[in-house]
Formats: structure tokens, sequence, C-alpha cells
């Protein structure tokens, strides 16, 4: 399958990221339910290589605190749905809507430090959405 069939699919990417084989990693959003975001690696000659959902609570669960920096994260899970800084810390967050165990709709917070090293994530469902958020 081609970038242009997966593109069919799915439609365009919202974000791209290159592989060190020369591939190219491309995270699309589901149409259908827009909370699942799909990761799909593409080898050198354009044909998928991989394909996986990018936002699930197993794939998040794999982020490690203290080593983890944000161009894992990106790489990973692809661009947050927003970005915001901590009120009255030096912190910022990566926010990203998701199925949590594919049932519940929920967001995940990645906490960076200044230095953008992850230092924590939580997983929130969308109806106890903390007001400081």
């Amino acid at each position: 399958m081609s970038g242009g069939d997966v593109a069919g699919i799915l439609g365009a990417p919202v974000y791209e990221a290159p592989l060190t084989d020369g591939g190219t990693r491309r995270f699309y959003h589901d149409a259908v339910s827009m909370v699942a975001t799909w990761r799909v690696d593409f080898g050198a000659g354009g044909r998928v290589q991989d394909f996986a959902p990018a936002t699930t609570s197993i794939e998040f669960a794999e982020v490690v605190p203290g080593q983890w920096k944000k161009g894992d994260v990106l790489m990973k899970f692809g661009l947050p749905d927003r970005m915001e800084a901590v009120p009255g810390k030096s912190q910022s967050e990566l926010i990203y809507h998701y199925q949590e165990n594919g049932v519940r709709a929920a967001y995940m917070y990645i906490t960076l430090d200044p230095d953008g090293t992850v230092i924590g994530t939580e997983a929130v469902p969308v109806f106890l959405r903390p007001s400081h958020r």
C-alpha cells in the first residue's frame, strides 16, 4: 500500500517525521472518531512498512518519565491536540485526546520540564478534566 492509498482512506497526515532508515512516519486522525490517531511507517520506497493506533492506553504506558524527551513523544504519538503552559510552574503539557482502553473519551497529559524532558503523565477522563487545565 502506498502513501496515496493511505491518504485515500485516512485523509491527509496531520504530522510527519523522518525515520532513521530513510522512510517516513506519518500520523493520521481517524475521520470517524476524531479521537484515534494512526501511526503509519513508510519505507524509503513509499510503501507501508508498519501501522498501528498511536494514542492508546497501551502506547501511552510506554512513556518513561526522566528518560523520554519531547521529540520521543512526538515520534511516538504525533502532534498533541493542545500544548499548554502549566500555570504557576515552568512546565508545559502535551495533551492528547484519545479513547482510554478503547471505550471512554479521555485526555492524556504528558508534562515536560523546561528542558523538554518528560516528568510525568496523567490520564484523565473527559468528564473529570481538572479545572486547572
